[in-house]
């Protein structure tokens, strides 16, 4: 089951928060208030899904490590669903390694946070996201992200000349 904060107006944008610590979600809940953001809080990928499923986000807040569906999995979905395509995510986990973060911008995330987090960057950052995923820069960055992981590191060849 989910928690819903109370939407105040239609202009403020709605993002989920997927994390299954629950000190995280009250703290997420309350500075996302703060900054003008309704919010959605759920513990796991499945009840994200479902959140999903049943109404419409702007914007999430996605952890890499959860039960059931870990954050890697749940955006990998999320990318690969055309109605969910314009949706901003900000991967925030207490991961830091390189291996992660990469494999979250290759599936597609907007931006990577480390806990704990620093607010005022992480709202002007979904903000930004936002923003480019509804003007659809977003998911042209993150086609070419996605795009880009897939190619080999190099494009000189042996030659030393950049080939085209």
């Amino acid at each position: 089951m989910y928690r819903t904060e109370p939407r105040l107006s239609n202009t403020r944008p709605r993002i989920l928060v997927v994390d299954d610590d629950p000190i995280f979600l009250a703290v997420a809940g309350s500075g996302l208030a703060a900054a003008g953001f309704d919010s959605t809080s759920v513990g796991d990928g499945v009840e994200a899904l479902e959140a999903l499923d049943a109404m419409r986000f702007d914007g999430a807040l996605i952890d890499l490590a959860m039960p059931r569906i870990d954050g890697f999995r749940l955006l990998g979905l999320v990318r690969g669903s055309e109605r969910l395509r314009r949706l901003a995510i900000i991967v925030v986990t207490g991961r830091g390694d390189t291996e992660a973060v990469a494999h979250a911008m290759a599936l597609g995330a907007d931006g990577y946070e480390r806990k704990p987090v620093v607010w005022p960057g992480l709202i002007e950052r979904l903000r930004q996201s936002i923003e480019n995923r509804a003007s659809g820069a977003g998911y042209r960055a993150a086609a070419m992200a996605q795009e880009a992981a897939v190619r080999p590191q190099s494009i000189r060849p042996k030659s030393g000349r950049p080939s085209i």
